[in-house]
């Protein structure tokens, strides 16, 4: 029976100077360099011939495509290889009730998972408050369900008297820097995306990719993030400055250093979006 080989130049690509490296690597095959093929990081166990660089492409067998979670069909008679790859939207919509129950800790409801032309995205409503900040805090605490989707964006419709008064995009990227704690919860408010009604029924679109970023020295945002920021900034040091006093610490000048870099980092946050802090 015939190993049968499919080219795979569109999964994997590989470089003339990575493959004398890989080469070394991993050996050779029949005198072809061998590659290691991983699926989300993880190995792909070799069955019997491994995958290979020949004429400069990266040839992939069948059977570790099947590994990956690819559906194969061959057909021998016509060497035809029919392949459909997985759609992990299929997989989360078991999970939606479950995230639809922990939504509704934050006022939120109608979660559901929406298509459009770039893929799909995570859409939910939210009752909005008469606090901006309290809406802040729940989209916040919604962004985490990204974490759990394989959506890349979460599009959050606020509700106003039974009808949508605004929206907020989050992009997934953001939301694990975050729940990460790579960037600060100001930093991360600077990123959403904000459109009013009238903005919704014009071109907008959620998950549309951004357009190429302009030069950091020239970048602006609107004065609506910038106000955002420096809110946010003020209600997290009185916070600090709460917590301080809760402590019963008596040593203030760990309190007034801890202020002093908090807002550093925070003037340098509005430089960079071309706000000012006046």
């Amino acid at each position: 029976m015939k190993l049968k080989y499919v080219t795979a130049s569109v999964l994997l690509f590989v470089g003339c100077a990575s493959v004398v490296q890989a080469s070394s690597m991993h050996g050779d095959y029949k005198g072809d360099p061998v590659v290691q093929v991983l699926s989300g990081g993880k190995k792909l166990v070799v069955e019997d011939a491994p995958a290979v660089i020949r004429d400069g492409r990266t040839v992939v067998p069948l059977y570790l495509l099947r590994q990956a979670g690819v559906e194969v069909k061959w057909d021998a008679e016509t060497y035809h290889v029919d392949l459909t790859l997985p759609d992990p939207s299929r997989a989360f919509s078991g999970d939606l009730k479950k995230l639809s129950e922990k939504a509704k800790e934050y006022e939120a409801g109608n979660l559901r998972l929406t298509y459009n032309e770039y893929g799909p995205y995570l859409q939910i409503d939210l009752k909005k408050a008469n606090d901006s900040n309290k809406d802040n805090d729940r989209i916040v605490a919604l962004s985490g369900l990204l974490t759990e989707t394989p959506a890349e964006t979460l599009v959050v419709d606020l509700i106003h008297l039974d009808d949508i008064s605004g929206r907020v995009t989050v992009k997934r990227t953001d939301a694990v820097d975050f729940h990460n704690k790579k960037i600060e919860e100001y930093q991360f408010l600077s990123k959403w995306g904000r459109a009013n009604v009238v903005e919704m029924k014009s071109t907008y679109v959620p998950n549309k990719p951004p357009e190429p970023e302009e030069p950091a020295n020239t970048m602006k945002y609107p004065s609506t993030v910038c106000k955002e920021m420096i809110t946010d900034y003020a209600r997290q040091s009185t916070r600090i400055v709460d917590d301080f006093n809760r402590s019963g610490s008596r040593n203030a000048s760990d309190l007034e250093k801890y202020l002093a870099d908090y807002k550093k980092n925070m003037d340098a946050a509005l430089k960079e979006a071309g706000c000012s802090a006046e």
